[in-house]
């Protein structure tokens, strides 16, 4: 009977030594850092929990995108850009939401030189020549698609750029983990 109890008393503390030791070993593992700059684990899942499930991007996608979204929302924070959609959110969400403004406000910056459109159209007039009929549509009909097109392909560029930017303004450097 007493083997029993030694056994239940040993069980007992090696029970709570379990149940203590995540709180002493939680530290989150780092996958970024840099100048006052720190992006965890934690923030890569937290990220990844406010995915639309469209796209599963890959793990080193993840991190950038997170490293991105945290850099975004400290130069928001930085610039103290007014961003309602922030008010009243708290942890991640917040976060994401002073990124977006800061997105946002880049944005705004952002124009087409005009007759962008018409130099597109002029360069690449065999994306709006109809196959069958050999027939080049207008450029009226065409000039919204190709705005978007330029936009976005700017955007594209901008984005990456800001990013790339920014890493080098606060020094951050992927632990890493992030390939």
């Amino acid at each position: 009977m007493s083997r029993m109890r030694v056994n239940i008393g040993f069980l007992s503390i090696l029970i709570a030594m379990i149940m203590v030791m995540p709180a002493f070993g939680s530290q989150e593992k780092v996958v970024a850092q840099g100048d006052g700059i720190v992006v965890t684990e934690a923030d890569v899942r937290a990220m990844r929990a406010m995915d639309e499930g469209h796209i599963t991007p890959t793990r080193k996608a993840l991190v950038e995108g997170t490293v991105r979204v945290m850099l975004f929302a400290r130069e928001a924070d930085k610039q103290e850009i007014d961003c309602p959609p922030a008010e009243g959110t708290e942890g991640f969400a917040r976060t994401m939401a002073m990124a977006g403004c800061y997105m946002l406000q880049r944005l705004k910056k952002m124009e087409l030189v005009a007759g962008a459109e018409e130099s597109f159209y002029r360069a690449n007039w065999k994306r709006f020549q109809d196959r069958k009929t050999g027939d080049v549509r207008s450029l009226e009909d065409v000039k919204a698609g190709i705005r978007q097109h330029i936009l976005l392909a700017k955007k594209k560029y901008f984005f990456r750029q800001e990013f790339k930017e920014l890493c080098q303004k606060y020094n951050v450097v992927l632990t890493g983990s992030g390939s």
